[in-house]
């Protein structure tokens, strides 16, 4: 499997995840691809009253 088509595999899958809302708070979900060097991230920002809430 080339890595592009891994990718987009990777890509895919993340962002059908960060569509499902989070049960909790004014929470929202980030993705950032970077395809070249085979790094993904999903974060979470926002706010879960009353505390500032934020995960990686």
């Amino acid at each position: 499997m080339d890595t592009n088509n891994l990718c987009d595999i990777i890509e895919r899958l993340l962002r059908e995840h960060t569509r499902i809302p989070y049960a909790h708070g004014e929470i929202d979900i980030q993705t950032v691809f970077d395809c070249e060097q085979d790094r993904y991230l999903v974060m979470l920002a926002g706010w879960e009253r009353p505390w500032l809430s934020d995960s990686c």
